[in-house]
């Protein structure tokens, strides 16, 4: 005899955001799906778990239509329920008041205006004027694998990455399958051709060589220095990323060491050790300032007065930028490939590598080892280990050995090419014309 489906309401799994927009669960034979219940209200978790709350009692009345019209449509179908036909009477329940409008350009603006920080937004934005471009005022329903491919073409014409591509089309198909969700159309979603496919990103980061000319080119611009001093920043502590190492306070500091938990792991916290080095002290300082007996202030100033999750995450957002930009211009005068904040975590990763330390330690370091406890994460990293990649970021980024390796491999190469008494008279002349 077939069960009875079961419905719920429950905070959207899917959603990373502080605060979650609520979902229908509708589960059957233990297969669970999750349905739109036609509200923008949201909430946190600590929100959702008290009834009592004023803001849980307005999510939850806006949610009681939807949830009643469920209620009703899995007692009616009872055993002969099927996903199928759920969907297609909880459609007509709850949408069918807003079927009048289906044009992309109004689903997608809806599917924004649900988003919390701001970038996100105006990223979604830009994903969906592409849309427009092809075809503006665009049904949904219109739009399938053809106008996907059609879509992408122009983007090729107009001189887009594979990569830029790539993440238009996952943002694009965010917006689709939510509309598929909330029954404003049927099928399957078109952009899923192109966001699923895997578009190859250099993971390498710079050579020895290509550093060496990073750490010897001289910023022509302030951006251009500030983009220089943050890409060496995060090689000098460990290949942290920016957004933890704009959250450090002083407090993180312990003795020759910095330790922190990183932001992307905080809800499974991975305790990282790492050794400051003196190229790390000298740019904090230069930024901001290493103060011990301000446990609680931040090293570097960038998220001072910044409160809230969100509000943090838009100015670690635009710091970031505003790195990138200053090495947009650096990698062009320097000659090199453009490179990013991203790049610099796996230039470390790479150098260290190259010099000795074994894959399991740069996990450790870099935050990619499961640990349970503390304990556990520092027996893999002895003090030993510490000091050993203290010594190779220290070696990596002295910039005068770097320079002092590459003159004295062309005096030798010239002393092979033309001989002693050939390269004086070379030396003799430069210095008499000097």
């Amino acid at each position: 005899m077939k069960s009875k489906a079961t419905i719920k309401i429950i905070l959207d799994p899917t959603d990373k955001s502080e605060k979650r927009l609520l979902k229908l669960r509708v589960t059957f034979n233990r297969k669970p799906h999750l349905y739109s219940l036609n509200t923008e209200k949201r909430l946190s978790v600590a929100e959702f778990s008290n009834s009592k709350l004023k803001a849980y009692k307005d999510a939850l009345s806006e949610a009681k239509k939807a949830f009643d019209i469920a209620n009703t449509i899995v007692d009616d179908l009872g055993s002969d329920f099927s996903f199928e036909l759920f969907l297609k009477k909880y459609r007509e329940g709850v949408y069918g008041e807003r079927k009048e409008d289906k044009s992309f350009a109004s689903i997608s603006e809806g599917y924004v205006q649900r988003l919390d920080v701001y970038s996100t937004k105006q990223n979604y934005k830009a994903s969906a004027n592409w849309v427009e471009r092809v075809h503006s005022g665009v049904k949904i329903e219109a739009i399938d694998e053809e106008f996907v491919d059609s879509m992408v073409a122009k983007m090729k014409e107009d001189g887009l990455s594979e990569n830029s591509i790539r993440i238009y089309c996952r943002q694009l198909k965010a917006i689709f399958q939510q509309a598929l969700d909330d029954g404003l159309v049927e099928g399957h979603n078109p952009f899923a051709k192109y966001a699923k496919r895997s578009i190859g990103r250099s993971h390498a980061g710079l050579s020895e060589e290509e550093l060496a000319a990073f750490l010897q080119y001289k910023a022509r611009t302030e951006k251009e220095e500030f983009g220089q001093d943050f890409f060496i920043l995060s090689i000098a502590c460990s290949g942290a990323n920016i957004g933890d190492i704009l959250s450090l306070k002083n407090a993180n500091i312990e003795g020759e060491n910095i330790s922190f938990i990183r932001r992307k792991t905080r809800k499974n916290p991975i305790p990282i050790v790492i050794p400051l080095v003196s190229r790390a002290e000298d740019i904090f300082n230069k930024y901001g300032k290493i103060d011990i007996k301000h446990p609680d202030y931040f090293i570097l100033p960038f998220l001072t007065g910044y409160v809230g999750d969100i509000a943090i995450r838009n100015r670690i957002h635009d710091i970031i930028k505003k790195i990138n930009k200053g090495l947009d211009g650096l990698s062009e005068g320097a000659g090199l490939r453009k490179i990013t904040t991203y790049d610099a975590r796996h230039t470390y990763a790479t150098v260290v590598r190259d010099r000795g330390l074994s894959k399991e330690q740069i996990q450790k370091l870099l935050g990619h080892a499961s640990s349970n406890t503390t304990e556990a994460y520092l027996k893999g990293l002895s003090a030993a280990i510490l000091d050993k990649n203290k010594d190779i970021i220290s070696e990596m980024l002295d910039t005068q050995e770097v320079g002092k390796s590459s003159l004295e491999e062309d005096f030798n190469n010239l002393m092979d090419k033309y001989g002693v008494d050939e390269v004086v008279k070379i030396l003799e002349a430069k210095k008499q014309g000097s």
